[in-house]
């Protein structure tokens, strides 16, 4: 698959989803260049246990990017979907507990 351009990428989730490399590579262009240009504020969430998107992806953006309007949180012991698929809400409570107040004060 790496020689047609296809990454195959474990999600959270304990599927497999075939991805091509161009996806990979426009993200980490869009993250590392065309965000510079984006005024509104910006929240980065990282989950710390995501092996769809690496969290480091996420934490190196926050600390390199030196963007006011940025900001970031992260969930520890959390996937891409906040281990919402075992029936389990409390990361996913968390991330509510830290997302709605954030919109709130940035809602203009």
């Amino acid at each position: 698959m790496a020689n047609l351009g296809y990454s195959l990428v474990h999600t959270s989730c304990g599927g497999v989803e075939l991805l091509y490399q161009k996806f990979l590579d426009d993200m980490k262009d869009t993250v590392n260049d065309n965000i510079k240009n984006f005024k509104n504020p910006i929240l980065v969430e990282v989950c710390t246990d995501d092996p769809t998107l690496d969290p480091n992806i996420s934490l190196n953006f926050t600390k390199t990017c030196h963007m006011a309007n940025v900001d970031s949180f992260t969930v520890s012991g959390a996937n891409h979907t906040f281990n919402v698929e075992t029936g389990d809400f409390t990361k996913l409570n968390e991330v509510i507990g830290k997302v709605v107040p954030w919109i709130s004060a940035h809602i203009k």
